[in-house]
């Protein structure tokens, strides 16, 4: 090896452990800037804090492309201030580096946020392209999440993600067959599951949500969400038995009181473990109307004007 090798090596060794300093120091400075930032209780603080922290993570980011750290906060500090268009090709980077779940459903989230505000605004407008284009950011947002739970399954997130863009597209069917099929691949995740019985109240496949929602809670007796959906599900089946009867001018009460019955067992349950939930008294109330248990109703009814 001659000396001008020796020389070269030498110099690039120098010049690595330069690199490596200089980037703890500005990853180091970023975090300093970014929990300055958190503590702080003025809004422009705040922001002069993530300001100087942005800084300080981007030099990280040059001199190590690699390092999934400096993404994650960026990602977070573009976040933070809202700034949704700059956060995206992060939370891509990291994506495409590292498949990170939070990564996914940060992604995700952000298209889901972008439909609700264009369709907010087609609300107002009834212009057609507000209508194309939030309809666009929840279908980029399912595709992202979607892909997201092949490489993470049984991520919560995700799942709670796809869930709600389902909703937003009104596709119903697709969401049942979806979580239909994650309750199939893990019996035992309760959130698979309960999503899954809320897209079969959708639906209006009753006896199947029911069961659903049963199975939820004996997984987990205190996952007292199922008892409000479960209750939720009796309602709304006892409300189809009448619908349907009234069109072929029967009576359904017969059939459907065992149902608001059902309804009202499993809504009991909800309040007394979340009484401080509105959502399961009003449940409640509806139920007892339409067992015409007057006495009862006017109790919840009471109750509910004391929670305004």
């Amino acid at each position: 090896m001659t000396n001008l090798h020796r020389l070269a090596q030498n110099l690039k060794k120098e010049i690595d452990l330069i690199k490596q300093a200089t980037w703890a120091e500005s990853f180091n400075a970023g975090v300093n800037n970014y929990n300055k930032a958190a503590q702080s209780k003025s809004k422009d603080t705040t922001a002069i804090f993530l300001e100087k922290s942005l800084e300080k993570f981007n030099t990280a980011i040059f001199l190590e492309p690699d390092s999934i750290e400096s993404y994650k906060i960026v990602s977070m500090i573009y976040l933070n201030k809202g700034e949704y268009d700059n956060a995206i090709p992060v939370l891509q980077k990291i994506i495409d580096k590292q498949s990170a779940d939070f990564a996914y459903a940060q992604l995700a989230e952000i298209y889901v946020k972008k439909g609700e505000t264009k369709q907010t605004m087609y609300k107002t407008s009834k212009n057609s392209a507000d209508s194309v284009a939030y309809m666009q950011s929840f279908n980029t947002a399912l595709t992202i999440a979607k892909e997201g739970l092949n490489k993470h399954p049984g991520n919560e997130m995700l799942l709670q993600t796809l869930a709600s863009v389902y909703g937003y597209l009104n596709k119903a069917e697709e969401g049942a067959a979806l979580f239909e099929a994650e309750v199939k691949k893990n019996p035992k995740n309760k959130l698979s599951r309960l999503y899954y019985g809320i897209f079969l109240t959708n639906i209006l496949n009753y006896t199947a949500a029911v069961q659903e929602f049963a199975e939820v809670t004996k997984l987990d007796p205190n996952y007292f969400e199922a008892y409000y959906f479960e209750a939720f599900a009796y309602y709304n089946w006892g409300l189809t038995i009448l619908k349907k009867a009234d069109q072929m001018k029967e009576d359904g009460r017969p059939e459907a009181k065992p149902r608001f019955e059902s309804c009202v067992a499993n809504a009991k349950i909800y309040v007394e473990k979340m009484p401080n939930e509105k959502k399961g008294y009003d449940l409640l109330f509806k139920a007892y109307s339409r067992l015409s248990m007057t006495k009862e109703a006017e109790e919840i009814q009471k109750k509910l004007s004391e929670m305004k």
